[in-house]
């Protein structure tokens, strides 16, 4: 709902400006053409001031090009006549002048009037040629517009996870929705190999939840009363296959997987959680196109998209859990809002209980600089109720110790903070349960 709302607020802002730009060069191009036109009707009057005066009206509202041909041919009839006249005196001859003399275009101030008018209608087929692809631009936002609100309207009302008989892909593999001789060669020789349906039952777990958690998918395929220890290499197996459908993002259960940044690993082992994440490659997303005829769902890009780091997507997905758990309805996607001085507040969260929405934010304690700023957004938004939730001991007072320095003057300001890890312990204990508080402290 929040990148939907925002791309509307962007589309809108692109759509103003396309179209003050728009009317701005038309105010340009018409103060140019009036310009011409005066000029014209002043050189029209010096040149021929009689025929001028008795078509005044014409003149006034004669259209540039037409003006300009006006003069041209008064001034070339001038000029004949004055010819004749200096040719005849010479020779003693007295006869009638020629009604019109050939064409005055020789003539500089002609030839200079000429280039202004060329000029004036250039600048008018290029302000038409920018006003054209200024309209093919905002069909293209509005359609971008549209086909991302669609997207995540299918996100947000698509299921977690499946039951058995939707995983069952056997009858689908009888009549796809693409026939298998249009399938590509790869595909078909993947077909022809073992595992082949179990690829396409992650496939589609991947595809039609919001769920992208390795370990969630992973339970989702698992059947009851089977050994299926074999599911857990599954997703590390198709990412080693000649066309991978699958991709893992973030530190694999068994310390493998993405390892490209340092700093990215530093903090996955900060939080504790490290987990993994998986989603569909091309490849995988033409499979799931060409076998149940629907594009598929992008959980891990809809959350990466917002969240920005893997890190942060698994918190969120567990905070989303314990939230939950707790009896909280939970919006994964709240509207942005905005506050006066052009700030906003995008929530990570916005979680709703007993009759009462609270907006949680969710930190990984990974920060280098004083965010000011947005916890006096948050606090604007939300009336001074901050949530704030870290993945352990260590996160939650990194946050705190920024707040606390955050929150000098400002004692209406209420803060509520947890952490994931101790939750944990404290549930295994039998310290906690559903109807408790899962708030660990507040000031």
């Amino acid at each position: 709902m929040a990148d939907a709302i925002q791309a509307d607020a962007t589309t809108i802002q692109n759509l103003r400006e396309l179209l003050q730009s728009s009317y701005e060069l038309r105010l340009v191009s018409e103060r140019n053409a009036e310009g011409a036109r005066e000029a014209l009707v002043k050189v029209a009057k010096h040149l021929c001031s009689a025929k001028a005066d008795r078509e005044r009206r014409a003149i006034e509202t004669h259209d540039a090009e037409g003006l300009a041909q006006w003069i041209i041919d008064d001034v070339a009839d001038r000029l004949e006549e004055l010819e004749w006249y200096r040719s005849n005196n010479g020779n003693g001859q007295s006869a009638t002048p020629p009604v019109k003399a050939p064409s005055g275009k020789d003539d500089p101030r002609v030839l200079d009037l000429q280039k202004q008018l060329e000029a004036r209608q250039h600048e008018a087929d290029n302000l038409e040629v920018a006003n054209r692809g200024y309209e093919e631009q905002i069909k293209q936002l509005l359609a971008d517009n549209t086909r991302l609100r669609s997207e995540l309207d299918a996100f947000r009302s698509a299921p977690s996870t499946l039951t058995e008989s939707e995983l069952d892909v056997r009858s689908v593999f009888e009549s796809p929705a693409v026939s298998v001789d249009l399938w590509p060669d790869w595909l078909k020789e993947m077909q022809a190999g073992r595992g082949f349906a179990n690829r396409i039952r992650l496939v589609k777990a991947i595809g039609a939840t919001w769920e992208c958690r390795r370990s969630r998918i992973v339970d989702m395929l698992q059947k009851p009363g089977t050994d299926s220890g074999w599911l857990k290499t599954l997703p590390k197996t198709m990412t080693q296959d000649s066309h991978p459908l699958i991709a893992i993002f973030g530190q694999d259960d068994d310390g493998a997987g993405d390892t490209q940044s340092k700093d990215r690993a530093r903090v996955a082992k900060k939080t504790g959680r490290p987990g993994s994440l998986l989603a569909l490659t091309d490849d995988g997303r033409e499979v799931y196109q060409l076998i149940f005829g629907a594009p598929p769902l992008r959980a891990y890009d809809q959350y990466h998209d917002r969240h920005k780091s893997d890190d942060q997507v698994m918190l969120v997905l567990e905070t989303i859990d314990w939230l939950e758990w707790a009896g909280y309805t939970v919006d994964r996607f709240p509207v942005v809002a905005n506050l006066p001085g052009g700030h906003v507040f995008d929530p990570d969260l916005v979680a709703q209980k007993d009759g009462r929405e609270v907006a949680v934010e969710v930190e990984t304690g990974n920060f280098r600089n004083q965010r000011d700023q947005k916890w006096t957004n948050a606090a604007e938004a939300t009336h001074g109720q901050i949530y704030i939730v870290t993945p352990n001991r260590e996160a939650m007072e990194d946050v705190s110790t920024e707040l606390m320095s955050w929150q000098v003057g400002r004692p209406t300001v209420r803060v509520y903070l947890t952490n994931l890890s101790e939750l944990d312990a404290l549930r295994r204990q039998g310290k906690l349960d559903p109807a408790g508080d899962i708030w660990l402290r507040k000031r």
